[in-house]
């Protein structure tokens, strides 16, 4: 399933959201202030970002690169 296609299943909020987390991520770096930003156990250089309540961004640091690796719902984020 391409990019735009996941995005569409997701709330418009969500979606401006996680576009305000992409700015913060190429200012900020890998833990941008105001987040809530945790490491994910069991992978490395991946951590989670919390966008919302029920929302979770999954990404993964690879220096010099962050790539977001998937959103969803919390109970399906891991």
């Amino acid at each position: 399933m391409t990019q735009s296609k996941e995005l569409k299943k997701l709330p418009q909020e969500v979606v401006e959201i996680l576009a305000q987390l992409r700015m913060d991520l190429e200012s900020d770096g890998p833990t941008p202030k105001g987040w809530k930003v945790k490491h994910v156990k069991g992978r490395p250089n991946t951590l989670t970002a919390r966008l919302k309540r029920e929302y979770r961004a999954l990404y993964e640091v690879i220096s010099p690169s962050i790539i977001i690796v998937s959103v969803a719902h919390r109970r399906e984020a891991y």
